[in-house]
């Protein structure tokens, strides 16, 4: 990981106050990574994004952990999620919450920078999802490179 992306990452979450328990990455079955593709700010005023990450967190048998773009880093698209440091393809699941169509583009640069493959016939794992009002509104845009839709 980065330094300036390590610093900012320590910046962030030292302000943080943490509800439920952070699990670490192995401890239960399933691994879910949810990304919002855009910065921290943004996705952080986001109810629904509040709302995912704590019900998939209060399950025994998951955990979320969260990703978003790096702040004034606009070519760097090479996300980690804040609780745990970890790349993206290291989770079974990485979700993705779309309030936005601008934001489209930049789910397909994160999966390219994360080393997963961009079309869903050519993914076997991780699994790709996508959920939120852009997502739902029209989902066909979306349709190759996500395995499954949250509507």
């Amino acid at each position: 990981m980065p330094v300036k992306y390590k610093r900012m990452k320590n910046e962030i979450t030292s302000k943080e106050i943490f509800l439920l328990p952070v699990k670490t990455i192995g401890s239960v079955p399933i691994n879910v990574s949810l990304v919002y593709p855009n910065t921290y700010s943004i996705g952080m005023s986001n109810l629904g994004f509040h709302s995912i990450y704590a019900q998939i967190n209060s399950r025994d048998d998951a955990l979320c952990h969260r990703a978003f773009l790096p702040i004034g880093e606009s070519n760097n698209y090479n996300v980690y999620t804040l609780e745990a440091d970890k790349h993206l393809n290291e989770y079974d699941i990485v979700g993705f919450s779309i309030s936005f169509e601008m934001d489209y583009i930049n789910i397909i640069k994160i999966l390219e920078s994360a080393g997963i493959p961009l079309f869903t016939e050519y993914r076997q794992m991780p699994l790709v999802m996508a959920g939120g009002p852009a997502a739902t509104f029209n989902p066909e845009p979306l349709s190759p490179f996500v395995d499954f839709f949250v509507i």
